[in-house]
């Protein structure tokens, strides 16, 4: 039977990670997590990892990371997506739970205990103002740079707008007890969507200024996006139903 397009484009996605990843962790873990990200929604966990991968990669140089550094972080990045199949609104807060029985099913013995301990404790985002200083710090600021920079590098806008708007659509926010004027709502989410992504948005503060630099066309790209406000309330009304799913 000829393979579909999207079977194709999976191997692909699938060949290029083993390429990258392949001499830093086990094959059953690869493979594991790959497919559990692979049935969970079709088009984005995997193709999300992949990116992810490849961000780290060319950041990694930066932070002169071991071998042993590198396969800390891409244990993470892997296993920082799995909660999604479970949890759309608190994703990442089961992903650190789901990160021991993949570790030890799919990569037994691999990682020691406290090494286990931190790759599930950065399954969950980790802020760089609430980092403590370790001799693992370089990797966590390596993650969280991949992090918020994955769907920035490889614009994926409808779903940060989808993800943003989720977290910050309660109508409460309204100045007085009227009945919601849904355009004037949707105006004030797609503000705050600029503001939190655009040319002086407050998420580039957390972001490492090496990182930018690597990346800074395609934030300037992003950045025009951003900023395009008419763009961004379109995209509310278009994923209305995942929003409010």
């Amino acid at each position: 039977m000829a393979l579909t397009q999207n079977d194709r484009r999976d191997f692909e996605t699938f060949s290029e990670l083993l390429s990258m990843t392949g001499p830093y962790l086990p094959m059953n873990f690869i493979i594991a997590i790959f497919q559990h990200l692979r049935e969970n929604q079709g088009d984005y966990d995997h193709v999300f990892l992949l990116n992810a991968i490849r961000i780290a990669r060319q950041l990694a140089p930066r932070q002169e990371l071991t071998a042993d550094e590198l396969s800390l972080t891409y244990a993470i990045l892997f296993l920082m997506e799995t909660g999604h199949a479970f949890s759309d609104d608190l994703p990442y807060e089961v992903s650190p739970g789901l990160a021991y029985p993949f570790l030890k099913q799919h990569a037994p013995d691999f990682f020691n205990p406290v090494d286990t301990r931190f790759i599930s404790r950065c399954c969950r985002p980790v802020y760089p103002h609430s980092m403590k200083l370790s001799d693992r710090t370089r990797i966590q600021i390596l993650v969280h740079n991949v992090r918020q920079l994955t769907d920035v590098v490889y614009p994926n806008p409808a779903k940060l707008v989808t993800v943003f708007v989720k977290a910050n659509k309660d109508p409460s926010a309204a100045d007085n007890d009227e009945p919601i004027n849904i355009e004037e709502w949707v105006e004030r989410l797609a503000a705050k969507f600029t503001e939190h992504y655009g040319y002086t948005g407050n998420i580039w503060k957390a972001v490492s200024r090496g990182a930018k630099e690597v990346y800074q066309e395609e934030l300037h790209r992003f950045h025009v996006i951003a900023e395009n406000k008419a763009l961004i309330k379109n995209l509310i009304h278009q994923n209305a139903k995942h929003i409010f799913a």
